[in-house]
């Protein structure tokens, strides 16, 4: 068994380390290195038997190197600041047995484990030096139209639902990125253009199946299990155990109208009249609005930073409905861009983007108000100041409110019902040619803070950032303590943990 040596991985490392240098992100998985324990080749020979699926040693196979970041593919975590770790094995489990024996396994060796379904954590949580227990085979999607329910694997990323909830003309509240696991979306609450008409991708989960720490295989639905259920829908990721698959209740899906459309001009009077438009549109519109620093050239070498307002989504209505809509803000400014009428699934496509790994990083905030003008002349004003990278800066937010409102703040661990946006400041950049990041990071969280005051100290656990202050406030707000008594009870020793999890004690 070949094992990088230290010199190894700081050699592979240095492109994307140079990246990353002001998170504060790989020193608590260093000293896990320097932890763990010796596991013999007879273990995982032991571990190979008595599962269906297959342990992967470190090698220098292609597959092995995209799973720990050294290569671009299918497996890569997506935040590739974060992607070059070396777990001690990679378990790809085809059935839940297949979980709970590598489980069982990693708690007797006192190993930690990291559960990978898409490997889209936007703090890198899904990397280890561990065992890294992969569930990308389990992807299976089955339907029962007699009962109209969809059960998805623990593995099953946004394009396969996409592939199979297609011909049926069905859906979900799925996200935009392909790539995207479905159990990540849904176990934080799952956000997506349908949200505001059908509920969250956690509203819509009727029952799912669990591994625990003790490696008991148990049902959470309304009706078995009922704390733990409500614990995993909005606070479940990486908390409380494995979750082996998923059971919704899908919605009909027949034609949208779908846009992607912006204004370059006039933009504080366009955003609030946008947002004027927005305070009372109806539940089947589903938006994203986003504020992009733009560098425009005035003159040979020389750039200037400018704003740029665009918003994509999706109305389930007419054409003529949604630029009725609209018109308000056609008013004040004309857009370009896309507006179109057509099949629900065609217009996925138009949305969707593949969710190729890159070095990016994002800070969110619940929005729990309306913009005022202060709030927004404080987004134009820092974007404007941007430190500029070769890639890109931007503020967005998501509409939320309408059918996501339907439920009280307690009666799902996702506790912002009532907020008016998602918002976040975004971030990318290319290592290879930017040496400011250390100065773009220290810009965001100026910007970050400074939000604050307009939005809230409470953040979507979906986005989750390593450079969050008070992160339990922020990630599970009121709901926490309630939090606790759960992880008290299904997994009082703490086995499963990440940095920013909910503590057992």
């Amino acid at each position: 068994m070949n094992q990088f040596s230290r010199r190894d991985f700081i050699s592979l490392g240095a492109k994307t380390l140079s990246g990353a240098l002001a998170l504060p992100s790989l020193s608590g998985l260093l000293e896990g290195c320097a932890k763990a324990p010796v596991i013999t080749d007879l273990d995982w020979r032991q571990l190979n038997n008595l599962i269906m699926g297959e342990v992967i040693l470190p090698d220098t196979s292609k597959r092995w190197r995209q799973f720990v970041g050294l290569e671009i593919g299918d497996n890569t975590p997506w935040a590739l600041q974060y992607g070059i770790t070396s777990p001690k094995a990679i378990v790809r489990c085809v059935n839940e047995k297949d979980v709970a024996n590598t489980i069982k396994f990693a708690r007797e060796r006192e190993l930690p484990l990291v559960a990978r379904s898409g490997g889209h954590s936007y703090a890198g949580f899904s990397t280890t030096y561990g065992i890294l227990l992969d569930l990308s085979m389990m992807n299976s999607i089955n339907l029962d139209l007699a009962k109209g329910l969809a059960t998805l694997g623990g593995g099953a990323r946004n394009r396969d639902v996409y592939a199979s909830l297609r011909e049926p003309s069905l859906s979900v509240t799925h996200g935009r990125c392909k790539a995207v696991g479905v159990g990540g979306l849904v176990l934080g609450g799952g956000i997506g253009f349908n949200m505001r008409l059908h509920g969250l991708t956690c509203d819509r989960l009727v029952e799912t199946t669990m591994v625990t720490a003790d490696g008991e295989i148990i049902k959470c639905s309304e009706t078995e299990n009922k704390e733990i259920f409500w614990a995993l829908r909005g606070a479940g990721g990486g908390n409380f155990g494995v979750n082996t698959s998923f059971v919704f209740k899908p919605f009909p899906v027949t034609t949208v109208t779908y846009f992607n459309i912006a204004w370059n001009d006039d933009h504080f009077a366009v955003f609030k009249k946008l947002q004027e438009v927005l305070m009372t549109a109806p539940k089947e519109l589903g938006v994203k609005v986003s504020v992009e620093s733009k560098l425009v050239r005035t003159r040979p070498g020389s750039l200037t930073t400018t704003i740029g307002i665009s918003m994509l989504g999706q109305f389930h209505g007419s054409k003529a409905e949604f630029e009725a809509l609209i018109k308000p803000v056609q008013d004040v400014s004309p857009y370009v861009g896309t507006i179109q009428e057509g099949l629900y699934w065609d217009a996925q496509e138009f949305l969707s983007e593949a969710g190729v790994p890159e070095y990016v990083h994002e800070r969110s905030r619940f929005a729990l108000d309306w913009l005022s003008d202060e709030a927004i002349n404080t987004i134009f004003s820092n974007l404007l100041k941007w430190p500029k990278t070769s890639g890109y800066a931007l503020w967005k937010f998501f509409l939320t409110g309408g059918t996501i409102d339907d439920l009280a703040p307690e009666a799902t661990s996702y506790f912002a019902r009532g907020a008016k946006m998602i918002t976040s400041i975004d971030l990318g950049w290319n290592p290879k040619v930017d040496k400011n990041i250390p100065e773009n990071l220290l810009w965001m969280d100026k910007f970050h803070d400074e939000m604050e005051k307009f939005t809230s100290k409470y953040s979507y656990v979906n986005f989750i950032d390593r450079r969050q202050k008070n992160y339990l406030d922020a990630y599970y707000g009121p709901n926490l303590d309630r939090l606790r008594s759960v992880k008290r009870f299904v997994d009082p020793s703490g086995f499963f943990n990440f940095p920013m999890s909910i503590p057992h004690n």
